[in-house]
């Protein structure tokens, strides 16, 4: 027994013949014959007395049609919620991303998101990558695009883009050559996040690859106060030249693309792997996915791979 069927019992119900009846549904009278006397099977039951001038209901067919609307009223009124839900979108979503994500998709997505979903309250959440998987796993954020996460179980995670990183330091310093070797980096006072962050772990698995002895003159878990003490000529650090936009335009940093011992940063869209994905985060995520295609595939002079 499917809805349709009980569709079909319905009409034939209201109509009081199975002719009128098909004529109403726009089907052929000997299908819905036939779709009739299957229920009929199906049920073990006679549901028509049949006669020349149409069918009544025998006292099985009564009881049936009782349950049969009660049952079509709540399809419909299902239908009906789901389709309010679509069109009202998300009530709320809290999107967490590294401090250097932020910098780069925090107003393009949210002029996106409020024009495709109005009635929608955002937030969104900064934090490193360590930060942004436990607060996943706690429920605090519904998706993060941050540092991709290999083996954690908390956080399933879509590759979204893959950039090089570069040697960074204050336009003050001297300058830099357009490429250092990472072997190079033993040499320079570097200014980084501490053990447990993406970036760090990164730059750590690149030193340890070249039997580089990396020179840490100051450890910082804040993305603008790093930036501020390389600026300030303390040090230099290591990020996407995506990261820092804003002060190359403005001239204040220089940079310097890592090679022979490349180091990558794969931004990925993380979700929880320990509850259900609440409904409508996939129109979210494809926002997220066209922000940041938008920008690899405007600035040639990035270093992709």
């Amino acid at each position: 027994m499917n809805s349709q069927q009980l569709e079909y019992f319905c009409k034939v119900v209201e109509h009081g013949s199975l002719s009128r009846a098909a004529l109403a549904l726009s089907i052929n009278q000997s299908a819905l014959s036939r779709h009739m006397r299957n229920l009929e099977e199906e049920l073990g039951l006679s549901l028509f007395y049949r006669n020349g001038r149409g069918v009544t209901l025998t006292s099985h067919g009564k009881r049936l049609l009782e349950r049969a609307s009660r049952a079509l009223e709540e399809i419909e009124l299902a239908k009906q919620e789901a389709a309010n839900a679509r069109a009202s979108g998300l009530e709320s979503v809290v999107i967490g991303m590294t401090p250097s994500v932020g910098r780069l998709l925090v107003r393009p997505l949210a002029l996106e998101l409020i024009n495709t979903h109005p009635n929608m309250k955002l937030r969104f959440v900064e934090g490193f990558s360590g930060d942004l998987i436990e607060w996943l796993e706690r429920g605090r954020l519904d998706m993060a695009v941050m540092y991709q996460a290999s083996g954690v179980s908390a956080v399933r995670s879509e590759k979204l883009i893959t950039e090089r990183l570069s040697l960074v330091s204050s336009a003050d310093s001297p300058p830099l050559p357009k490429e250092t070797a990472t072997e190079q980096l033993s040499s320079i006072p570097l200014i980084l996040p501490s053990a447990p962050y993406g970036l760090r772990r990164l730059v750590n698995l690149a030193a340890i690859n070249q039997h580089v002895r990396l020179q840490i003159k100051i450890e910082v878990d804040s993305f603008e106060s790093m930036l501020n003490l390389v600026k300030a000529g303390l040090g230099s650090t290591i990020l996407p030249e995506s990261a820092i936009d804003p002060e190359l335009k403005r001239g204040e940093l220089q940079t310097s693309l890592l090679i022979k011992e490349p180091v990558t940063w794969t931004i990925g869209l993380a979700t929880p792997t320990n509850r259900p994905l609440v409904q409508g985060l996939s129109g979210i995520a494809a926002a997220i996915r066209k922000e940041l295609k938008r920008f690899d595939m405007s600035n040639d002079s990035r270093h992709h791979v």
